[in-house]
């Protein structure tokens, strides 16, 4: 079953897991609710009088027409090839009937992506509506696609509404004329609505950092799962309804899953939410958030652990060793094994630990835990009211896979850490904390002061950055100005500001910095500095001016390569392509 029919299953075990590890669903749908616009214009379908509008397919073409303004990769969607397949075994149809489907299907993908290059659908520069005319084309191609991938997605193909109007000399011009006018109206007006609804989202995330129908680890587990989009860490799921406000717990649920899926975080899943279409409201909650809304008593990777438990998960072998030529925008890192629990098959249970470590407060003792193939190794230790759990498990490449669980005296895991390192690094690691704990207490930040704009100073964190954001902060960079300082003037945290500047190739990935003694410290100088990264990119780190900003775009658009754009700008590749992203051609 899939995770959708799992899910309409009230008795089912995966409903259950959900319904107790997240019980507050009623917090998420006011805290959404709130998010919405005062005042909602929903935009529905005006079809006849008597004619009941065909809801799936509407909503399964308005998501083709919005995936073509984010990356042309939509151009041959996997469901609808899928479709075209199903639809041409003879099997479901006569011989003839079936050969008239494949080739329509044939021609309508080579069509999608002949729209998408001719129109330059996905390009950042241009409005995401086009004319009325090249709309309405559009939507045809996008509603005939949709019929394509309901002979997917039906249990019963024969049901399908393109196999029920099938016929030895059907023609793709056929079934574009029989697509309803109301329908191309629809999508049009839809499509129209996405144009300023979704205008920051695509000027923020290139095409190259959106993935379409992104599956997870644990997609099979539950029979086959794809979300809608993923841009930049951010998986939307997309809803057609005309009541964006009532957001029904299998919505919740369904987007639930998905997160909770990716068992191991290939994705980097770092925000979730909604876009309403027919609202034009795009409503989205950091992980952190989505999941204390919920109500969630464990942490994101716990919860992970145990659906994984429930699920029956084993890892496959492409999982273990991910494909090296993976296109996604997100690193795939090598799977981690999950935290090892002494009773794997009581799911719902919160881990109790013995009686008898909390008599005496500052007790060690090792555990013995059942066999297996990389039996883990862990310790255990109280402290005052706290008890501590470190496991260690032998993974692949020599890495080691390493969780620490901090649970309160009712077995209610309180926080958490998870990774992996090769035994090599163990030590060294070993010695930061412990220097760490030994350091003088890190003074207190200063009291927030209103920023420019108003507000605390991290009024604004969690919020996406805008344009305006981006260019604010590579002057702040190339000012010289320190992160904490960035992050006061922006209203964000100084994490935040730290990863954006890594993200757009302005600094090296951040990392809290512990200094061990002095005589540990390095002897030799760092070879990274400005002033010898300027000696190759003499315009390094400077500020864009608006006549480089126009060149840069005018030559992107010629098709200039990076090379060339390095070489003219004075700047290296990872400048040139966060500024294309800001810019969005």
């Amino acid at each position: 079953m899939s995770l959708t029919s799992l899910l309409k299953v009230a008795s089912s075990p995966l409903r259950g897991f959900l319904a107790k590890e997240l019980p507050t669903t009623g917090r998420l749908r006011t805290a959404f609710r709130q998010a919405l616009p005062a005042s909602l214009d929903v935009i529905a379908p005006s079809v006849p009088e008597g004619t009941k509008p065909p809801w799936s397919t509407l909503g399964t073409a308005a998501d083709h027409r919005l995936r073509l303004a984010l990356t042309a990769q939509a151009a041959r969607p996997a469901a609808v090839m899928a479709g075209i397949e199903l639809a041409g075994r003879t099997n479901v149809t006569t011989p003839q009937t079936a050969s008239a489907l494949e080739t329509c299907g044939l021609q309508l993908l080579e069509h999608l992506q002949d729209l998408a290059h001719l129109h330059q659908l996905e390009e950042r520069a241009r409005p995401l509506a086009r004319t009325l005319d090249v709309e309405r084309d559009i939507a045809r191609a996008c509603h005939t696609a949709a019929l394509f991938e309901s002979v997917y997605r039906r249990p019963d193909p024969h049901n399908s509404p393109l196999l029920r109007q099938a016929h030895p000399e059907l023609t793709l011009d056929a079934l574009f004329a029989g697509v309803p006018a109301y329908a191309v109206d629809d999508l049009a007006t839809l499509t129209a609505r996405a144009d300023t609804a979704l205008a920051t989202l695509r000027a923020q995330t290139p095409p190259h950092a959106v993935t379409l129908a992104p599956t997870f680890t644990g997609s099979e587990d539950v029979g086959g799962a794809d979300g809608d989009w993923l841009a930049d860490g951010t998986l939307i799921d997309v809803k057609t309804t005309i009541h964006p406000d009532e957001l029904p717990l299998a919505d919740i649920y369904q987007l639930t899953g998905y997160l909770l899926l990716d068992y191991q975080d290939t994705l980097n899943i770092t925000h979730v939410g909604w876009y309403s279409a027919r609202a034009g409201a795009l409503v989205t909650f950091t992980t952190p958030d989505f999941l204390d809304l919920l109500g969630a008593r464990h942490p994101l990777p716990v919860l992970r652990d145990r659906l994984a438990r429930l699920l029956g998960h084993t890892p496959s072998t492409e999982q273990a060793q991910p494909d090296t030529a993976d296109t996604s925008p997100h690193p795939v890192p090598p799977p981690s094994p999950s935290v090892p629990r002494q009773q794997p098959s009581a799911l719902d249970a919160d881990p109790q630990p013995p009686a008898d470590v909390f008599d005496d407060p500052h007790h060690l003792r090792r555990t013995e835990p059942a066999p297996t193939a990389s039996p883990p190794r862990r310790v255990e230790s109280v402290h005052g009211d706290h008890h501590y759990q470190l496991s260690l498990t032998p993974g692949p490449q020599g890495q080691s896979h390493i969780s620490v669980l901090v649970l309160a005296p009712h077995g209610e895991i309180i926080s958490s850490i998870e990774g992996s390192l090769a035994p090599a690094d163990l030590q060294p690691v070993s010695d930061l904390l412990r220097a760490a704990t030994q350091l003088d207490p890190v003074q207190p930040a200063p009291p927030a002061t209103p920023s420019a704009a108003g507000g605390n100073a991290a009024a604004r964190n969690g919020q996406s950055w805008t344009a305006e954001d981006l260019d604010r902060l590579a002057a702040h960079h190339a000012a010289g100005t320190d992160p904490a300082q960035m992050a006061r003037q922006l209203g964000r945290t100084e994490r935040s500001v730290r990863f954006k500047l890594h993200q757009l190739g302005l600094a090296r990935f951040p990392g809290e910095v512990v200094r061990l003694p002095a005589s540990r410290l390095p002897t030799t100088e760092p070879a990274y500095s400005v002033q010898e990264i300027r000696r190759t990119h003499p315009r390094a780190y400077q500020r864009w001016t608006p006549e480089e900003d126009a060149r840069l775009a005018d030559l992107h658009r010629q098709g200039a390569p990076l090379a060339a754009l390095v070489e003219e700008f004075g700047r290296n590749e990872g400048a040139i392509n966060a500024r294309l992203g800001v810019l969005g051609p």
